[in-house]
């Protein structure tokens, strides 16, 4: 192509190929390499480039489902990128990315998702009796039927966890993609990162009256029977867990560092964590670290031990 060199052209192949490779070998993770390649190349002014990866990752979609759906499901997840990139190459605050990224995509999955409704309500319907019969029959095993009840309920449930559940997942993937982009970035161009990391990212301390107001719109709900306030109420319940969620599991992320282990022992101590019951304390962790700072409190006892120079957050 013009005005493109041989090293352009050889990085735009190995782009196309992470992409189409991934998509293809694994239909549903692989998905998450689409966004992370087009942040990267929006960070770094490659527009064109980046169409090239998306009509490559549309194909790649195609030959996976065999229907347009592969193909709209790939651009969607590839839009992820696009504000993510944008931050990244403006060097806009770790958290100003993530939350500006979050909106523009949960906008546009919303555009996309409320015209499907009525058939996802359909389809739940279908798949509701198939999944009495396996939590009823003698193939389940205990494991199984914690699973497959926790489904069952969000599935009668749907329409009160749906966009919840939207914005939870959405705010994730954009938090693994924003940090992967901005280091890969990084490494590539030699450019400063933004400011900010995952680790030191916190939510802002006026989002505690929207917890408040939730419990008490649950609470009337709970008197006063609503399918307006269950909507509400339960949706953006499920969104603020999700975002305590991450406060605290970068509580958690930010202690291990300030004690600086080694890069596979910090890794199993956070899938241990992730993976155990303890989990669940993450979001209690994030909401009150809005009154206690527990960032602050590991930052002392950090410099107590290894001085005032050590800071946790410069390798968190």
């Amino acid at each position: 192509m013009p005005g493109y060199t041989k090293r352009d052209m050889v990085r735009l192949a190995q782009a196309c190929a992470i992409v189409f490779a991934s998509v293809v070998l694994f239909p549903a993770l692989g998905q998450m390499a689409v966004p992370l390649v087009v942040a990267v190349l929006v960070a770094r002014g490659r527009f064109r480039e980046c169409g090239i990866v998306l009509v490559v990752g549309a194909i790649a979609g195609y030959i996976v489902a065999r229907s347009l759906q592969g193909p709209l499901a790939i651009v969607t997840a590839g839009a992820i990128g696009l504000p993510i990139g944008f931050g990244i190459g403006s060097r806009w605050h770790y958290a100003r990315t993530v939350a500006v990224s979050t909106a523009i995509v949960c906008a546009l999955n919303v555009v996309i998702t409320l015209p499907q409704l009525k058939a996802m309500q359909e389809a739940s319907a279908k798949k509701e009796t198939p999944l009495t019969d396996f939590l009823e029959g003698p193939d389940a095993d205990e494991v199984d039927r914690v699973v497959y009840e926790a489904i069952q309920r969000i599935s009668d449930n749907w329409e009160y966890l749906l966009f919840g559940l939207l914005f939870a997942g959405i705010l994730m993937s954009v938090c693994v993609v924003v940090t992967l982009a901005s280091r890969w970035t990084y490494r590539q161009t030699g450019l400063p990162e933004g400011a900010g990391k995952f680790s030191v990212m916190r939510p802002p301390e006026w989002l505690v009256w929207v917890v408040i107001a939730t419990a008490a719109l649950w609470f009337a709900d709970q008197q006063w029977p609503s399918e307006a306030l269950r909507i509400v109420s339960w949706n953006v319940a499920v969104g603020l867990f999700a975002v305590y969620w991450l406060n605290g599991l970068g509580i958690f992320v930010y202690g291990i560092a300030a004690w600086k282990p080694h890069p596979l022992l910090f890794f199993a101590l956070l899938m241990v964590f992730i993976s155990a019951s303890m989990a669940i304390l993450l979001p209690i962790l994030g909401l009150f670290d809005t009154w206690s700072n527990f960032r602050a409190h590991i930052d002392r006892l950090a410099a107590g031990r290894d001085g005032p120079q050590h800071r946790p957050d410069d390798t968190a």
